[in-house]
């Protein structure tokens, strides 16, 4: 397949995404948007509601990155790009949207599953731009490594929504002791992959 119709493709694959993201977060999807399923199983690590704005700057740059990819397609860098990450973006993005339909039907062990997929073929993503990078080539790598960021903090959040579901007790400990210890492995996983990418 030619370079430029994957392009394509990834900017179609992206806007399908976008559709089942907004469906998701409006509540047109089992009637339970994101913010409502996330209330009822409620953590002392869960983010305030504003934080989730931040999905419009991921999918804004997404958004931009497939453009950009699309017009520079004969570009070097760019064509290196689209060749090595296409498989990994649809599937990322076949995941995103098995996460929302999962979320929102309230079966959250099973889009646990399918966030922690996400994140891995995320941060795929993000190894695979650091083996091609160029000097001056930024908007790659800050897209897709924001996104596989801010996703890492999702995943952490969604395991533990899983955990409020099945009521489990954490072996006795204080809430906000597992919230402390929570946060401060998160911490340092994300240390650890930032010092790796």
């Amino acid at each position: 397949m030619q370079t430029k119709k994957k392009a394509w493709i990834n900017l179609i694959v992206l806007i399908a995404t976008l559709v089942v993201n907004t469906l998701g977060g409006t509540g047109l999807i089992n009637d339970s948007s994101q913010s409502e399923v996330s209330r009822d199983f409620q953590t002392l690590i869960t983010p305030a509601g504003f934080a989730f704005s931040i999905w419009s700057l991921i999918y804004g740059l997404l958004a931009i990155s497939m453009v950009v990819m699309i017009i520079k397609s004969n570009d070097d860098y760019y064509q290196k790009a689209i060749e090595k990450i296409t498989p990994l973006f649809w599937l990322s993005s076949i995941l995103n949207m098995a996460w929302i339909v999962a979320f929102s039907y309230y079966q959250i062990g099973l889009s646990t599953v399918f966030i922690f997929g996400y994140l891995l073929s995320l941060t795929r993503i993000s190894q695979i731009l650091r083996t091609i990078h160029q000097p001056k080539r930024w908007l790659l790598p800050l897209t897709f490594g924001l996104n596989a960021g801010w996703l890492f903090i999702a995943t952490v959040v969604n395991i533990s929504a899983f955990l409020v579901q099945i009521e489990w007790d954490g072996f006795g400990i204080a809430d906000t002791t597992w919230a402390i210890l929570i946060l401060i492995v998160s911490v340092v996983l994300c240390a650890l992959v930032l010092l790796r990418l």
